[in-house]
């Protein structure tokens, strides 16, 4: 397994349990200290954000696409995806 695959793994766990709105194990996703919209913030504001959304949009779910890699020359440019 590569560490792309590693990660995407690892991202579809994360996806998953935020869909089955399984939110004690997310200090194995989200680390303790974060920058949450620009300004410091910690695991527990995160998940106060996540819980707030599905409260908003009981039937929220997340998900996870490939995308293909690119690096683009327009008015604007793409950074490659893993």
């Amino acid at each position: 397994m590569t560490n792309t695959d590693d990660l995407r793994e690892w991202y579809l766990r994360y996806v998953a349990d935020l869909n089955a709105h399984k939110f004690d194990g997310m200090e194995q996703f989200i680390a303790d200290d974060v920058v949450l919209n620009g300004e410091p913030g910690q695991r527990e504001d995160v998940i106060a954000v996540q819980k707030h959304d599905i409260e908003a949009v009981p039937d929220l779910r997340r998900g996870a696409q490939r995308r293909a890699r690119c690096a683009c020359a327009a008015d604007y440019g793409f950074l490659p995806m893993p």
